[in-house]
């Protein structure tokens, strides 16, 4: 029975270490509209964008050197799932080195059409994809699932 015990308490601890927050500016994944609406000071507003994407920052919105024209924030029914940003593809080296500088290699690459980038924030509790789409760069943050983690 002890051994039992002491499994599911190390279990426990696994599973608590996993973030269930976001760590993107002052956001927390499963935040309410009316939560990233009042973190945002106000500058997040309705939007309808479409599959949960709800709200947006109009921009320009300063992440690091990069401007980017929208912030955008969808929701499903666990509250925020995904932030989004728009820059100019033009962006999209410097956002590269920016992201690998703070979190270290990309776990997924591919180029083509569609040049994208992936990576794992495990301290953050984030999952990082960076693509370019035409014209635009496109950053999209989500929690980290438990197979990426």
């Amino acid at each position: 029975m002890r051994a039992w015990m002491a499994v599911a308490a190390v279990a426990a601890m696994v599973v608590s270490a996993t973030p269930a927050t976001a760590d993107w500016q002052w956001t927390r994944w499963g935040m309410t509209e009316a939560e990233v609406v009042a973190a945002s000071g106000g500058r997040a507003v309705p939007h309808d964008g479409g599959n949960q994407w709800l709200l947006r920052i109009h921009g320009p919105y300063k992440v690091g050197t990069t401007n980017f024209d929208n912030v955008s924030f969808r929701f499903t029914a666990g509250g925020l799932s995904a932030i989004s940003m728009m820059a100019g593809a033009d962006d999209f080296e410097s956002l590269e080195r920016q992201i690998t500088a703070s979190v270290g290699a990309p776990v997924g690459a591919g180029g083509g059409r569609t040049a994208f980038r992936t990576w794992i924030d495990r301290e953050k509790g984030n999952s990082i994809e960076l693509q370019v789409i035409s014209d635009a760069v496109f950053l999209e943050y989500t929690p980290v699932t438990k197979a990426e983690f």
